[in-house]
C-alpha cells in the first residue's frame, strides 16, 4: 500500500505532518536483547560456532525458537535457518562427524514437519528429511550420543524408559538389544573406545538385576556384568564423563556411592568400583561435567561451594578432583547451570537459567576465559532482564523506566534506570543500589518494588513504590533522584510506615500529587491522597479531608485547571460515595460537579487521561459503568457521567485490563494492557482508538507484545516526534526481539521552515519515504532521486507541490 502526504509550497510557507507505518517497531530504538530463556544444551562446532538449545525464543535480537547457532563472538548466525524451529523446548544436542546436528526435546514438530522429540538438521539448520526417527523415540528422548560408526544412542524417559540405538537414517537398530526393562529414566549416555555403552539416570534395576543409577552395556546392548560397583549411588545421576585414562566421572544429586560419602560428584574406576582418591564434593547437585584437553574438569550445577570453597554454579577441578583455584568465576552463577562446553581455545561456555558473573547479570549463556573471568568479547547481553512497569519521558528525550529488572545488558540497575534516545543504557544516571527493604513483623521478607516514576522539569526523577531504603538511606515509599541518579537528600517527605506510593503526578507549578496506600505524610493525616510542595514538605493548602477510603489510589492526572483526577479501588472520598473514580478541586476538596453516580464501575480503575475538552478516559479491570457494559475502557463527560458518544464496541477481551492511556494531540487514544482483542480485532498489548472509541486500524502493531502466554503492556509514553515508548512484560514485539521495552512509530511528521530566502523541508523516518514534486495539484508527480532529509533545493517565487511516498 502506498501512502502520500501533499504539501503546497506557496511563498515558502506551510507546516505539515507524516512517517512510517504507525504501529511498526522503531528499529532505531534498541535497549539490547540477549537470550530470553534458559539454555539447556551447548555444543561447539569445529569452526568455532556454537549451537544452543533451551526454552528461549529470541537470541541477540533475532527470533530463534528453542535452538540457535551463534557466531564466535556470540551474535546470532543468520546463515543457520531453522524456520519456525521446534514447537517446544530443546533439551539436548549432538553433532555428527558430517556436520549434521541431532536435536532432542519435548517437541512434536519441527518447522511444521512432524518430528516427535527427535530431529536431525542439516549444517544450515534446515530439517534433514532423510532422517526419520523410530516411533520408539516418541516416549521421551532425554540424552544423545553418536557412535564412531554413525549410529545414534538415545536415552529414553517416561513411557518406555531405557536406551535405544538408531541407524544413521533414524530407523531402529535391532542388533542392539533395547528391550531391557528399566524402572525409571536414563539421563546420560557415553560411549567407550571399545564400543561399550555407559548409561546413568534415575533407574534402580535393569530387568531383574539391581543397577542403582548406572550400568554398562556391551556393544549389543546386553548388560555388562564385568562392570561392578556394589550398591552404587544412593540417588540419581545427571552426567557421565569419560576421562582419557578410562575412569568415569559422575555428577548428580547423591550423597554416597557404595556406602561411602560422595556429595554429588564421584569418580569410578574402569571396573566400576569407587575411586577412593577422588574425594571432592559439592553442597548441591551437579548437573553437568565437561573435560578439557589437559584433563581438567569443568563442573556445573546448582551448587554454591566445592569442598567448602565458594564456587556458585561453576568450578574447575584438577584431573584428580582437587579444586583448581586458578579458575575463579567470582560470584559465579545463580545456582542453575545446565550445560558447560569447553571450546578448542580453552574458553568455557556456560548455559544456564541466569548467571551472575562479577557484579553483572548474564542470562542464558556466557563464555568464560581460561581463568574463569567473563569473556568481554562474547556478546552475552540480556537487554533489560525483567518487566518494565512504568515509563516517563524527560525533556531531553531520555526515558526513565522502572520495574522488576535487576540489570540492563549486564550492568546493575536495580528496579530503575534511564535510557538514551536510542534505547541504550544511560550510564551517566546511576541509582546505585536503588530501593531496598528491611524485614519487619509486617513484612518478614523485606520485599520492595518500584511502582511509578515521574520526571520533573529540572530533570530530577520521582520514584514511588514499596520500599523503606533507597541507596541504603532511609526513604519510605518515595524518593527523589538527582539528574545523575544519586539520592536527593533534601527531599524527604516521610510517608507513613508500610506505605506504598503507586502513582505520582507533577503539576506545572512543581507541586507533587501522590496516590497509593498510606495514612499520613510526615505525621499529618492523609489517607491515600496528598500533595507535596516542591521541596517534599506537605502542602497544607491541599486538604482532601478523610481522603480515599476502603481502597487505594492507583492513578492520578492533573487537569489544566488544576483539578485532580483519581482512579483506584476506593469506595469513598472524604466521606462521600465515589467508587473507583473521583475528581478533587485544586484545594483537595471533593469536586461535587464531577459525579459518576452511585454504581460507577464494578472493578478497579488503573489508568485515566483527561482530554483537552474536559472529558476523561478511564481504563481498568471493570466491565460496567453504572450498569452499562464497557469492557475495561470508557469515557466520561466533564460532569462524570458516561459519554455515550464514545463507542468502543465490545472493548477489550475478558481479561484485557487496561493499565495505561495516552491522548495524542490529534485526539486519538492509545491504550496498553493485557488485551488480546479490541472489539473483536486482534491487538496484543496495545491499540489505538479514534476519537469516537472505534479501533484505529491505521495504527497496526501486528502481532504486538508477546512473552509466552503473556502480552502485557504496563506503561505508554509519547515522544514529541509521535513515536510511542512502551514498557511491559514481553520479549518479542511483532516478531522483533525486544525485552520489556519497545518503541513504535506513531503518526508521521513532516516539517518545513524558512531560512533566509529559501526553505528547508525535513521529515521523520526519512529512509521510509521518497520526496516527489509537481507544478500543480493536477500535475504529474516525479520522484526527486537525490532528495534526502533535510531537503534545501526549494526555489523562491514559484509554486510547487510536494508529497512523500512511502517506500
Amino acid at each position: 500500500m502506498q501512502r502520500f502526504l501533499l504539501i503546497s509550497l506557496v511563498c515558502l510557507c506551510f507546516v505539515g505532518g507524516l512517517h512510517a507505518n504507525p504501529g511498526d517497531v522503531d528499529l532505531s530504538f534498541d535497549p539490547g536483547s540477549g537470550i530470553n530463556g534458559s539454555v539447556s544444551s551447548v555444543v561447539a562446532q569445529s569452526d568455532g560456532k556454537i549451537i544452543i538449545g533451551g526454552t528461549f525464543s529470541t537470541v541477540r535480537g533475532a527470533v530463534r525458537n528453542f535452538i540457535a547457532r551463534l557466531n564466535q563472538d556470540g551474535t546470532a548466525d543468520s546463515t543457520f535457518n531453522t524456520g519456525t524451529g521446534p514447537d517446544e523446548p530443546v533439551t539436548c544436542i549432538a553433532l555428527q562427524s558430517n556436520g549434521k546436528i541431532l536435536v532432542a526435546g519435548t517437541f512434536t514438530n519441527f518447522n511444521g514437519t512432524e518430528r516427535d522429540l527427535l530431529a536431525r538438521l542439516n549444517p544450515d539448520g534446515t530439517l534433514d528429511t532423510t532422517f526419520t526417527p523410530s516411533s520408539w523415540v516418541g516416549y521421551a528422548a532425554t540424552c544423545l550420543a553418536v557412535q564412531a560408526d554413525g549410529k545414534i544412542l538415545v536415552g529414553v524417559g517416561y513411557g518406555f524408559p531405557g536406551i535405544l540405538r538408531l541407524k544413521p537414517d533414524g530407523s531402529l537398530d535391532n542388533t542392539f538389544y533395547p528391550f531391557n526393562t528399566f524402572d525409571s529414566y536414563v539421563s546420560a549416555v557415553a560411549v567407550q573406545t571399545d564400543g561399550k555403552v555407559l548409561i546413568a539416570g534415575d533407574f534402580s534395576y535393569i530387568n531383574d538385576t539391581v543397577r542403582n543409577h548406572i550400568a554398562r552395556l556391551d556393544a549389543s546392548g546386553n548388560l555388562d556384568d564385568s562392570f561392578q560397583f556394589g550398591t552404587g549411588p544412593n540417588f540419581g545421576i545427571n552426567s557421565v564423563t569419560l576421562q582419557t585414562n578410562g575412569k568415569l566421572v559422575i555428577g548428580g544429586y547423591f550423597a554416597s556411592v557404595n556406602g561411602t560419602t560422595r556429595n554429588n560428584i564421584a569418580r569410578l574406576n574402569v571396573d566400576g568400583s569407587l575411586d577412593t582418591a577422588f574425594t571432592t564434593g559439592t553442597d548441591f547437585a551437579v548437573r553437568t561435567v565437561a573435560q578439557q584437553t589437559d584433563g581438567k574438569l569443568i563442573v556445573g550445577g546448582d551448587f554454591t561451594a566445592v569442598n567448602g570453597v565458594s564456587r556458585p554454579g561453576v568450578a574447575r577441578l584438577q584431573p584428580d578432583g582437587i579444586l583448581d583455584t586458578t579458575f575463579d568465576p567470582a560470584t559465579g552463577a545463580s545456582n542453575h547451570v545446565n550445560a558447560v562446553c569447553v571450546q578448542a581455545n580453552g574458553k568455557v561456555l556456560v548455559g544456564s537459567e541466569s548467571s551472575i558473573l562479577g557484579y553483572s547479570k548474564w542470562k542464558g549463556l556466557i563464555r568464560l576465559n581460561t581463568n574463569g573471568t567473563p569473556d568481554s568479547a562474547f556478546q552475552s547481553y540480556t537487554g533489560i532482564d525483567g518487566p518494565v512497569n512504568s515509563v516517563a519521558m524527560q525533556r531531553d528525550g531520555k526515558a526513565l523506566i522502572s520495574g522488576a529488572f535487576a540489570s540492563i545488558n549486564g550492568t546493575n540497575r536495580n528496579r530503575i534506570a534511564r535510557l538514551n534516545v536510542d534505547g541504550t543504557l544511560d550510564t551517566t544516571f546511576n541509582p546505585g543500589s536503588g530501593p531496598g527493604g528491611v524485614p519487619s513483623a509486617y513484612d518478614p521478607s523485606g520485599s520492595y518494588r518500584i511502582d511509578c516514576v515521574a520526571s520533573q522539569s529540572d530533570g530530577k526523577a520521582l520514584v514511588g513504590g514499596y520500599f523503606n531504603l533507597f541507596q541504603g538511606t532511609n526513604r519510605n515509599a518515595l524518593a527523589r533522584l538527582n539528574t545523575d541518579g544519586s539520592l536527593d537528600n533534601a527531599f524527604h517527605p516521610a510517608p507513613s510506615e508500610y506505605a506504598e506510593i503507586v502513582s505520582v503526578a507533577v503539576q506545572t507549578d512543581g507541586k507533587i500529587v501522590l496516590g497509593g496506600f498510606f495514612n499520613s505524610i510526615n505525621g499529618t493525616s492523609r489517607t491515600n491522597i496528598a500533595r507535596l510542595n516542591a521541596d517534599g514538605s506537605l502542602d497544607n493548602t491541599f486538604n482532601p479531608g478523610s481522603g480515599a477510603t476502603e481502597g487505594g489510589v492507583f492513578c492520578l492526572a492533573v487537569q489544566s485547571d488544576g483539578k485532580v483526577l483519581l482512579g483506584g479501588d476506593f469506595s469513598g472520598v472524604n466521606g462521600v460515595l465515589r467508587r473507583c473514580v473521583a475528581r478533587l478541586n485544586a484545594d483537595g476538596s471533593l469536586d461535587s460537579t464531577f459525579n459518576p453516580g452511585s454504581g460507577t464501575v464494578n472493578n478497579s480503575v488503573y489508568s485515566l487521561a483527561p482530554q483537552a475538552d474536559g472529558k476523561v478516559l478511564i481504563g481498568g479491570a471493570f466491565s460496567k459503568f453504572n450498569g452499562t457494559t464497557n469492557w475495561h475502557i470508557a469515557r466520561l463527560n466533564n460532569d462524570g457521567s458516561l459519554d455515550t458518544t464514545f463507542h468502543p464496541g465490545t472493548g477489550t477481551d475478558f481479561n484485557g485490563y487496561v493499565f495505561s492511556i495516552i491522548v495524542q494531540p490529534n485526539g486519538k487514544v492509545l491504550i496498553g494492557g493485557d488485551l488480546r482483542l479490541f472489539n473483536g480485532t486482534p491487538r496484543n498489548g496495545v491499540a489505538r482508538l479514534n476519537q469516537d472509541g472505534s479501533l484505529d486500524t491505521v495504527f497496526d502493531p501486528g502481532m504486538g507484545a508477546k512473552n509466552g502466554i503473556y502480552n502485557r503492556v504496563n506503561s505508554l509514553a509519547l515522544r514529541p516526534n509521535g513515536t510511542v515508548l512502551i514498557g511491559g512484560d514481553f520479549t518479542i514485539f511483532n516478531g522483533v526481539a525486544r525485552t520489556y521495552a519497545v518503541q513504535l512509530w506513531g503518526d508521521p511528521l513532516l516539517y518545513i521552515r524558512k531560512t533566509g530566502n529559501t526553505a528547508v523541508l525535513s521529515w521523520t523516518n526519512a529512509p521510509a519515504f521518497s520526496l516527489q514534486s509537481a507544478p500543480s495539484l493536477t500535475g504529474s508527480y516525479t520522484t526527486l532521486p537525490s532528495a534526502t532529509s533535510p531537503y534545501t533545493n526549494l526555489t523562491s517565487g514559484s509554486q510547487k507541490f510536494f508529497r512523500l511516498k512511502a517506500n
